[in-house]
């Protein structure tokens, strides 16, 4: 099992316009997602808009003009590894928005507080999980600093995760578009 990473425009993913491929030559090649239309990629949009309002208090905006940024896919094993470390590490360092994630997850690059969970509109039988992505990032780079202040050898797939999870969380700041993990 595995879960994808993406640094992209809402509209971009929930069309459906996009393939990943890893591997040699594409061996990996996987279509994304279901495929939308135009008008239902903005219906779920606007209504997703309007329940994120609702949450946070404000209307947030992204970038909805860009292409895919990243493609990533990790091992479900390997991604789990920086918020399970964040669990275990939870008497020592607050890390409330890594120990709240789990399943489908969107990063927003705006900064908000809480980690909500919620019904997304373009598939409300479903459960997300939405974070800041400014607020995972300094976690991320919080439990970075404590991994390199511990210097052990089983703690090196840990670090090489979280510091590749914090440079998408601060790719997706940089070029003001949501982070998509799905699993």
């Amino acid at each position: 099992m595995s879960v994808a990473v993406y640094v992209m425009s809402l509209p971009t993913w929930l069309a459906g316009n996009f393939r990943t491929s890893w591997g040699p030559e594409g061996a990996g090649d996987e279509a994304p997602g279901p495929r939308r239309s135009a008008e239902e990629v903005d219906q779920v949009l606007e209504a997703f808009s309007d329940q994120l309002e609702k949450l946070l208090a404000f209307r947030p905006s992204w970038n909805e003009g860009d292409a895919v940024h990243l493609a990533s896919v990790f091992s479900l094993e390997g991604f789990s590894l920086p918020f399970q470390l964040a669990g275990q590490w939870g008497y020592r360092m607050k890390l409330p928005r890594l120990r709240a994630l789990e399943a489908s997850q969107i990063w927003m690059p705006q900064d908000f507080e809480p980690a909500i969970r919620l019904a997304p509109p373009w598939n409300p039988e479903s459960e997300l999980r939405l974070a800041s992505a400014p607020r995972l990032c300094g976690e991320l780079a919080q439990l970075l600093a404590a991994i390199e202040s511990e210097d052990r050898e089983d703690l090196i797939e840990t670090h090489r995760v979280t510091g590749k999870l914090h440079s998408i969380a601060r790719l997706g700041i940089e070029r003001d578009l949501p982070v998509i993990v799905e699993s």
